[in-house]
């Protein structure tokens, strides 16, 4: 489990890399670096999940309804002094 959480960190790792250098994938040129090695996360991701039976694309959405209810993540208490800037 470590190695594959540490590979996945790997990729956000990478994709940030090719954002701040605003980089062609050298693989895929026709996609920026950025798009690729988050799709990279995204397997790598899947590939744990699978391994460990964990049921990521139902909490996914469950994290994601309850999210939308929440007043911290509204765009309008975002801006606001001491909203959260991300």
């Amino acid at each position: 489990m470590p190695t594959k959480l540490l590979l996945t960190v790997s990729e956000i790792c990478e994709a940030m890399e090719g954002d701040r250098k605003d980089a062609m994938d050298d693989h895929l040129p026709q996609f920026p670096a950025f798009a690729t090695e988050l799709g990279d996360a995204i397997i790598r991701i899947g590939d744990l999940a699978g391994a460990v039976s964990a049921k990521v694309g139902s909490a996914a959405k469950a994290k994601l309804l309850y999210n939308a209810t929440r007043p911290d993540h509204k765009a309008e208490n975002r801006v606001k002094k001491g909203g959260k800037k991300y």
